[in-house]
């Protein structure tokens, strides 16, 4: 588990009431909507990058919603958040340049970070010199801009969406999903916002989603538990997401997302008006899903802060991908992932260690940024056909780095593809090697988890979920060059 916490982390994951009020509030402009929507065919088309790029990040570990703007072509970018202490329009939180190495990593240099002064109260600069800006933030990339993952110095995970356009699914396409777990409940019972108990709590499922202009159909969603073991039968959840469910696609102030169930209710029980849960997720041009379990209500302290909508993950959140589609004529068998070339590819992305409640506050918070399949440490865990291996980077430094790849010092082994759901890996296992920054148990450690795997336009992604002893693990690998 992970002991550390940055003094910017502090400022967003453990001042727990603040950020809380902020991530009501945050989700104002999803009800901001206009009429229509574009879509693409099937949600999974190629598309050129425009610049700057506006991705849409949910909230995850106490965060806000934001939006990230990323210019590959100019190489500067902003990071922006809604619903902030002065009101609830746009705040730019970071502003700085971005350089991308040989194998396709974006580092992101900080020029301004902007915090809000309790005693002005106002957002002032920290200013950092062109020559020497802030280190320490990542981000990931599909190609053309189709969607990624991020780290902020300082901040959890960040998945980006590209909203730029609704999902065009008249065919029920089955998508994957991961549940994006936040900290550990505490052991005493009490419930906590973004909270995830892995063995009442949903961990990974299926659904099959269809559009129909702005209309977004759930169907057939299931979902399990995260095995304790591998092999064990699959269990639900204690309080599922509803199997079927109806939402809507529309523009918003953070791009084109989905609003389920997509119909505003407020009501006014005697006092203090309540707000229907929503669930918010966008389908990105590559067919990557993203979901954010947020509360709508747009007023701090008018509504239980439990009143959100878990209907694919739960903790503060999904990601998924399309399941692997047959062609028409051929038996089933041919949809299954080759895992061969799973495990035989190269990967950049991140480790989300989402820590434990403590005294309200969160602990042990951290993501560091990997790779992996670059080399082997069987040290770590046994070598077999199905394990790929990889790590952090010493310091978090991937500039250090020679090769552009990290150290190996962690372990995936994805176990057999589920025979009935291609994609989906129920058995895998997680070690962690003993000199991966976040093992402070002096010892390498395993510990059972679930992955699913496809491809987004064409490039290989994994995406694993598991709990040790203390505090859930997430990883998010896209392919590499």
């Amino acid at each position: 588990m992970e002991l550390a916490i940055s003094s910017k982390s502090k400022a967003w994951g453990l001042s727990w009431a603040m950020n809380r009020s902020a991530t009501l509030l945050c989700v104002i402009p999803v009800l901001l909507w206009t009429a229509g929507c574009g879509g693409s065919n099937g949600g999974q088309i190629s598309t050129s990058p425009s610049s700057p790029q506006v991705y849409f990040a949910p909230s995850v570990g106490g965060n806000s919603q934001q939006i990230l703007s990323v210019d590959d072509t100019n190489g500067i970018f902003t990071q922006t958040q809604y619903g902030t202490q002065i009101g609830p329009g746009p705040q730019v939180i970071d502003t700085g340049v971005l350089s991308i190495d040989q194998h396709g990593l974006r580092s992101l240099g900080i020029l301004n970070n902007y915090a809000f002064s309790s005693t002005t109260g106002i957002y002032e600069p920290v200013t950092y010199p062109a020559t020497s800006p802030e280190e320490g933030s990542f981000a990931v990339e599909l190609p053309n801009q189709a969607g990624g993952f991020a780290l902020l110095t300082g901040e959890p995970l960040m998945p980006l969406m590209n909203a730029s356009q609704c999902p065009s699914l008249s065919t029920a396409q089955t998508y994957l999903y991961l549940t994006i777990p936040g900290a550990l409940a505490p052991v005493d019972g009490e419930q906590e916002y973004g909270g995830w108990n892995p063995a009442t709590d949903t961990a990974y499922g299926s659904v099959d989603i269809s559009t129909s202009g702005g209309t977004v159909k759930f169907l057939n969603n299931v979902q399990y538990i995260l095995p304790t073991a591998p092999g064990l039968a699959a269990v639900a959840p204690t309080q599922p997401g509803a199997s079927t469910a109806t939402g809507t696609c529309a523009p918003t102030l953070e791009g084109n997302l989905i609003n389920a169930p997509g119909q505003l209710i407020i009501t006014d029980p005697g006092g203090q008006p309540t707000y229907t849960p929503q669930a918010i997720m966008g389908i990105g041009p590559s067919g990557l899903l993203v979901e954010n379990d947020s509360p709508t209500n747009p007023s701090p302290g008018t509504v239980s802060s439990l009143n959100y909508n878990n209907l694919l993950g739960a903790g503060t959140g999904a990601v998924g991908i399309p399941k692997p589609s047959c062609t028409a004529g051929q038996p089933n068998s041919s949809c299954a992932v080759d895992t061969s070339s799973l495990t035989g590819a190269k990967y950049l992305g991140f480790i989300y260690s989402a820590g434990y409640f403590s005294n309200n506050q969160i602990i042990g918070q951290a993501t560091h940024v990997a790779s992996f399949g670059y080399s082997s440490c069987p040290s770590v865990y046994p070598a077999s056909s199905t394990v790929i291996y990889g790590g952090d980077f010493s310091n978090d430094d991937p500039s250090a780095s020679m090769s552009g790849y990290g150290n190996c010092d962690f372990a995936v082994d994805l176990g057999p593809q589920d025979p009935t759901t291609d994609g989906l890996y129920p058995q895998a296992t997680v070690s962690v090697g003993l000199s991966y920054a976040g093992n402070t148990t002096g010892k390498t450690y395993s510990f059972s988890a679930v992955a699913i795997a496809g491809q987004l336009n064409s490039t290989n992604a994994i995406f694993v979920i598991g709990v040790d002893s203390t505090e859930p693990w997430s990883i998010y690998l896209l392919q590499s060059k």
